[in-house]
């Protein structure tokens, strides 16, 4: 059963918490309940844990680390739905396949119920917020050349003239992609465009947001999908579209340039989290937007 927010789910079929320690590798935004209220902060950890459609042990137990620290978010929903069944299963300090399951599932039902309760909430954006044109999206070309260390992975050598990174994934699956392409971008490219400043990242402020969510997530750009740039009323945005029936907007949100995603088979935001007044605009975008030729 998919966690509804990409394509598939996969599950790590076991792990091991020896001496009831474990290293965390997944990099998230602070998030915190002072800045949104208990639910929505609970949530939005959620959507973002889930994002690439899979659910592993170790983003359980970074689930379970964050209601700890936040024991306000376990009172009301959906942590208080989530506090329970997350206690039996690192009781023994074993998460398997069937455990797994029963939370995909239970934050697959989060999901839906937390549309719900934001659909009133959605509001029509004015006629005057209505797409420009689409356009060809580019990775900007910078002249640098630096190392990134990526954890246990090893030291990876990353040209963004060139547009290149020594790592498996983008030696496997990006280096066919022409430079200038988003699709070139792996995690390492994102991190080293983070530490250098570019003329680009200061005019498209949805680079920066783009590269960051790279790093929190993860992993790089889909080496399928495509990307263009439009405007709504004032604002620039970066659309993409895969293979799936996902797509994403790169726009301004609440907490600034965010990313959201949008399911253009089932006509639904993914956690009915949408861009507000832009998000009927970036629908009308989404459709016009032919995607990654089959």
């Amino acid at each position: 059963m998919g966690l509804g927010t990409d394509e598939t789910t996969e599950f790590n079929a076991r792990l091991v918490l020896t001496g009831g320690l474990f290293f965390n590798k997944i990099i998230l935004g602070k998030l915190t309940v002072s800045d949104i209220n208990p639910s929505e902060a609970c949530v939005h950890l959620l959507h973002r844990l889930t994002a690439d459609g899979n659910l592993s042990g170790s983003e359980l137990w970074t689930l379970a680390e964050w209601l700890n620290e936040h024991p306000e978010a376990t009172e009301v929903w959906p942590g208080s739905v989530l506090v329970g069944p997350l206690a039996a299963i690192f009781e023994d300090g074993n998460v398997d396949e069937a455990e797994l399951q029963v939370l995909a599932e239970m934050i697959v039902e989060i999901e839906r119920e937390w549309s719900q309760r934001k659909a009133s909430a959605v509001h029509l954006a004015p006629e005057a917020l209505t797409p420009a044109t689409l356009d060809n999206a580019f990775l900007p070309r910078v002249p640098w050349q630096t190392q990134i260390d990526s954890l246990d992975e090893g030291v990876f050598e990353v040209d963004l003239y060139e547009q290149t990174c020594s790592c498996p994934d983008w030696e496997r699956h990006r280096n066919s992609r022409p430079v200038g392409d988003i699709g070139r971008c792996c995690k390492h490219m994102a991190e080293a465009y983070t530490r250098v400043e570019s003329r680009e990242t200061t005019v498209f402020p949805w680079l920066d947001a783009l590269f960051k969510d790279f790093i929190e997530r993860g992993r790089g750009a889909h080496p399928q999908e495509e990307w263009c740039t439009s405007r709504i009323g004032d604002q620039d945005v970066l659309i993409s579209k895969g293979p799936a029936s996902w797509c994403h907007i790169y726009c301004q949100g609440a907490q600034g340039y965010d990313r959201f995603a949008f399911n253009t088979e089932e006509r639904r935001w993914s956690y009915g989290r949408n861009p507000g007044p832009l998000a009927p605009a970036a629908e009308k975008l989404f459709s016009e937007f032919p995607g990654p030729s089959n």
